[in-house]
């Protein structure tokens, strides 16, 4: 195994790919929904966890879907952020 040297380890971090690890606490009508192998979901009719990327997660919340969510953030120590429709 090759050590990296200080520059190679910058330029690692720059460069590589970033996610944003969340799970999603989800109700609504998720029978109508089909989800990406990328999300792993938890799911029945009408509530659900998921995990994945926001970036894969983002696009099934729009203030048109209907779905009621909590997002929470994988960090230790951080709130958790994102939307929750009261009804």
């Amino acid at each position: 195994m090759s050590e990296l040297d200080a520059a190679a380890i910058i330029k690692y971090i720059g460069t590589a790919p970033k996610t944003t690890n969340v799970k999603v606490y989800i109700k609504g009508k998720l029978a109508e929904l089909t989800f990406p192998q990328e999300i792993k979901a938890f799911t029945d009719e009408q509530i659900g966890i998921l995990f994945g990327d926001w970036a894969v997660v983002k696009p099934f919340f729009s203030p048109s879907s209907g779905s009621d969510c909590r997002l929470s953030s994988g960090k230790s120590g951080s709130k958790p952020s994102g939307s929750l429709a009261r009804h």
